[in-house]
């Protein structure tokens, strides 16, 4: 019987694709490293539970009941990222712990197939409690990996094959293994078949226009809507397409309406706002079966925060005022 239960998280799924940049889609990309790392640790005796092993939608909450529900000693959430940077991550827990000493086995077998820079770091909540869903609801000690930047055309030459998703899986699982004492190094094992995933159907492409205040429209991700150290106070939005719902909330108080488009069917126009600054955004799409909208937000004085999808959460943290905003229709 194993002596150690590593519970495996391939990012995104289904209907949602994560990020993308071309023809790299997270959600494809991570689960060729996940299968592949899961074929490294069973060849070395670890018990390997999945979240995932095919293309399907598994909710935040679902994937740390997994792990959870296996007992698994740790938990390793494999994800890729977008945003204009240029290197991978880990992230551990605010309490430290065996996942600080995991991120830092991770960290270092990424760096040897090539990841120059690999940021480390953990990152607090409202409420003083881990920000990120599957590190705070977990049981166990556990990280999440981001491989690389996908729209970065450096960053992504490293993991824009397939033999380089599976060579992420092995630097993955060679960190889980030097971390648990079980090897010194492994070389790539004979793998279990690993799905082609299939093509992804293209669509058409639904573009987003926003603004904050008067500064510019924003088409997409060509830029963020704000201006950095100013606080964003009113927002408008439209698509070129259907409909985006959006609301915000000024500091510390609740939210305002919903409004529907900028310049909604019958012609009126509209924003979401009331001259005052704001610290929550939450959007969601009408009239566009098959997509989602993805938005984030810059805190004044700080960083940007992760993506949220529709309205299954905010974007911002209470009582912190945003500076600038950025949206996608997906």
């Amino acid at each position: 019987m194993a002596d150690y239960i590593v519970c495996l998280d391939a990012g995104h799924g289904g209907s949602d694709p994560g990020a993308s940049y071309g023809n790299l889609i997270e959600k494809n990309i991570v689960l060729v490293a996940a299968l592949t790392c899961r074929n490294v640790l069973k060849e070395h005796g670890v018990q390997v539970i999945l979240t995932r092993t095919t293309d399907t939608y598994v909710r935040l909450s679902q994937r740390a009941q997994i792990a959870n529900n296996a007992r698994a000693n740790y938990f390793v959430s494999i994800h890729c990222n977008a945003g204009g940077g240029d290197r991978g991550e880990v992230i551990s827990s605010i309490y430290r712990g065996k996942g600080l000493e995991l991120s830092n086995k991770i960290a270092a077998e990424m760096k040897a197939i090539g990841q120059d820079t690999v940021k480390q770091y953990d990152k607090k909540g409202d409420g003083g409690t881990d920000y990120y869903a599957v590190i705070r609801e977990t049981n166990m000690d556990a990280v999440i990996v981001e491989c690389a930047f996908l729209d970065n055309t450096t960053d992504n030459q490293i993991i824009d094959t397939i033999a380089e998703q599976e060579a992420f899986g092995v630097a993955i699982a060679k960190g889980i293994l030097k971390h648990l004492g079980m090897i010194t190094e492994v070389s790539k094992p004979t793998p279990e078949p690993v799905p082609t995933p299939p093509p992804t159907p293209s669509k058409k492409k639904i573009d987003s226009f926003i603004k904050v205040d008067n500064f510019s429209w924003v088409k997409n991700l060509e830029d963020f809507a704000g201006w950095l150290g100013t606080p964003v106070k009113n927002l408008y939005a439209y698509p070129s397409q259907g409909e985006i719902l959006f609301r915000v909330s000024p500091v510390n108080r609740d939210y305002y309406s919903w409004v529907q488009n900028y310049k909604s069917s019958n012609g009126n126009y509209d924003f979401a706002g009331n001259g005052i600054a704001i610290d929550r955004v939450q959007m969601k799409l009408k009239g566009l079966n098959g997509y989602s909208i993805r938005y984030r937000v810059h805190l004044l004085g700080g960083s940007w925060l992760e993506w949220v999808k529709d309205d299954t959460d905010f974007a911002g943290i209470v009582g912190r005022t945003i500076d600038a905003i950025e949206v996608e229709i997906i």
